[in-house]
């Protein structure tokens, strides 16, 4: 049997696994370990509140400009130097 205990600011995590052999139990509590870790920094980071958005679908707040009216801006500029 191997036990895995790892001390954070926010958490403490743990993992214990079994196994006939003690290295193959240590090598599972650590895989275990690191998706505990994976786990505990996708909830700090709040990934789950991240908005995606969809290729070609426009950012909602944010103002799209066609072509012309850039081009009709960036020509208003250059008669303003």
């Amino acid at each position: 049997m191997a036990t895995v205990t790892l001390s954070l600011p926010s958490n403490i995590l743990r993992a214990q696994k079994a196994a006939a052999d003690p290295v193959p139990a240590f090598d599972q509590a650590i895989k275990a370990l690191l998706r505990e870790v994976a786990v505990l920094k996708s909830s700090l980071r709040r990934e789950s509140e991240w908005r995606t958005v969809v290729r070609g679908q426009p950012l909602m707040g944010h103002k799209q400009f066609a072509c012309s009216e850039l081009a009709e801006n960036m020509s208003k500029e250059r008669r303003r130097i």
